[in-house]
């Protein structure tokens, strides 16, 4: 029974032991969102950032042929978060992500991107995550993928102003 306790202790010191070490190690944060959009349908995807991001304004577009059915790459958005186990710090989403049809003039606005999955929307979005930790970093990954599909777009709504706000991707066509 006293070599039980022992242990117990022993166990005990050594896993509070570690806990200055996770500490002290510099965590990032990594999200990775990809699109799948096998429709034939050129997409436009918009996400708006509560604070701008380096060398660009707050709203990163990406531009998508509607000829994959492997996931497209949209963006790779990555920041140091400070020392310590921050670990429930989220990248700063300020505005529902946006996704237009430029060939339909349709768009779909989703308040509850990375919040919550509702029933509508579980079907064309899925995330995975995981925290990737070397000798001086932590990085929490996060990989977040869009389903384009024809009940996607079968929700998405009419947007007369699209020619007018997407200009160059409306010209030529």
């Amino acid at each position: 029974m006293n070599k039980m306790i022992i242990i117990l202790l022993a166990v005990m010191l050594f896993l509070t032991s570690c806990d200055p070490l996770l500490k002290s190690k510099q965590q990032r944060l990594t999200d990775t969102h990809y699109i799948i959009n096998p429709t034939g349908k050129r997409m436009l995807h918009e996400l708006t950032f509560g604070v701008p991001l380096e060398n660009r304004d707050s709203t990163l577009c990406y531009y998508s042929t509607g000829a994959n059915t492997q996931e497209e790459l949209e963006w790779k958005i990555s920041y140091a978060v400070g020392m310590g186990q921050n670990t429930q710090a989220v990248i700063g989403y300020e505005h529902p992500f946006c996704l237009y049809n430029i060939d339909d003039t349709t768009f779909l606005l989703w308040d509850k991107y990375w919040k919550e999955c509702d029933s509508l929307f579980c079907p064309f979005y899925w995330i995975s995550e995981g925290t990737i930790c070397g000798d001086k970093e932590c990085d929490r990954r996060i990989n977040l993928y869009l389903m384009v599909s024809d009940s996607l777009l079968s929700l998405m709504q009419k947007d007369y102003t699209m020619p007018e706000k997407f200009k160059e991707y409306y010209e030529g066509n």
